[in-house]
């Protein structure tokens, strides 16, 4: 085969393209990466889209996503303050928690999850 012929082209703009693409796809983020690191407790993409998720089905954020992220760091914040008090969260005491907040839509904490797992939030 000469190196100009129709072939040797295709193949040789294949390798060329290939070039491209995989490294744009080697560096796409993980959902597991961490977005921001807390006190060395990280927030990853996949907490911060669903928490943005679940903003959106409760309607309460103009902006989700930077609500989201917002809500996450203070959250990693008390449990960093927690931590360093002593405090645990028992698994009564969570389940209370969920029964209070689903309560508020007039769910049990049962049903919540499970609208919540329907719209695509996990537990």
């Amino acid at each position: 085969m000469r190196n100009g012929s129709p072939r040797m082209k295709l193949i040789s703009f294949l390798c060329s393209l290939m070039l491209f693409i995989v490294p744009a796809t080697s560096f796409a983020q993980s959902p597991y990466s961490a977005a921001v690191t807390i006190n060395g407790n990280g927030i990853t993409y996949f907490e911060i889209e669903q928490r943005a998720m679940m903003l959106e089905i409760l309607g309460s954020a103009d902006d989700p996503e930077k609500q989201a992220l917002s809500d996450l760091i203070d959250d990693r914040l008390r449990l960093y303050a927690s931590r360093n008090l002593g405090l645990t969260l028992s698994d009564e005491e969570l389940q209370a928690g969920l029964t209070e907040f689903a309560a508020r839509a007039n769910l049990t904490a049962e049903q919540f999850v499970e609208e919540l797992g329907k719209a695509g939030v996990a537990k």
